[in-house]
């Protein structure tokens, strides 16, 4: 739910009381992911399961070798 690119996210405490908001910002990592029609790079949560480390693999050697799909 927070993990990603072009989302923030803000939690204010104040008088006891909890106070939430978000904002969509437009990123150049969310505009490339945007024209791509797919995801273009890891989230952090992903990191957690096989499938997320063999991506974040994936990706690393895309970057290394220069190949951008």
């Amino acid at each position: 739910m927070f993990d990603g690119d072009s989302m923030i996210h803000a939690i204010r405490l104040k008088q006891g009381k909890i106070n939430y908001c978000n904002k969509m910002t437009r990123t150049p990592k969310f505009l490339q992911e945007l024209d791509a029609g797919k995801a273009s790079f890891v989230r952090a949560g992903e990191l957690f399961s096989g499938e997320g480390m063999v991506k974040a693999i994936l990706f690393a050697i895309q970057e290394t070798i220069g190949y951008s799909p």
